[in-house]
C-alpha cells in the first residue's frame, strides 16, 4: 500500500464521511470530523472503522438536534401569548428606546440602518437599547 500522509489520510476518510452522512448540517459535520480525529489519533483500527464511527457520530447529533428542535416548537397559542406579553411589556418603554429596541433586536436591522432611520448616530442607538433592556428586565421581573 502507498504511504499516505495522515493529512491525506483524513482529507480522504472526511470525505467519505461527508457522503455517507449525505446531509450539509453543519453540527452533524463538525461530530463526525471530531470523532474522526480522535479517532485516527488514538486507535489502530482500519479505515472502514474509523468511518462507521464518524458517520455514526454525525447522525447520532442530528438526531438528537432534530429531536430538540421539535420539542422548542411552540405550539400557535403559545406563540400568540408570547407576542401579546412582548406587546404589553414593549409599551412601557418610552418611544425612543421601544423604536430602537424593535427595529434592531426583534426586526434585526444593524445599528447603522437602525439609527439611520431614527435620525440617531449609532452610538445613540446602542444606548437606547441598552436602556431599553435595563427597564425591560425590570418589568419582567
Amino acid at each position: 500500500m502507498v504511504d499516505e500522509s495522515i493529512e491525506t489520510r483524513f482529507d480522504r476518510l472526511l470525505f467519505v464521511v461527508k457522503d455517507r452522512l449525505r446531509v450539509r448540517d453543519e453540527d452533524a459535520i463538525g461530530e463526525a470530523t471530531l470523532c474522526l480525529l480522535e479517532s485516527l489519533r488514538h486507535a489502530k483500527a482500519d479505515d472502514g472503522e474509523h468511518v462507521r464511527k464518524a458517520v455514526s457520530a454525525g447522525r447520532k447529533s442530528l438526531r438528537k438536534r432534530q429531536s430538540l428542535t421539535l420539542d422548542l416548537q411552540p405550539s400557535c397559542e403559545d406563540y400568540l401569548a408570547s407576542c401579546a406579553i412582548v406587546e404589553d411589556v414593549l409599551t412601557v418603554l418610552p418611544e425612543d428606546q421601544r423604536r430602537a429596541f424593535v427595529y434592531h433586536c426583534l426586526d434585526g436591522l444593524s445599528a447603522s440602518a437602525t439609527a439611520e432611520l431614527l435620525g440617531v448616530c449609532e452610538r445613540t442607538v446602542y444606548y437606547l437599547i441598552i436602556k431599553a433592556k435595563g427597564r425591560l428586565f425590570k418589568e419582567i421581573r
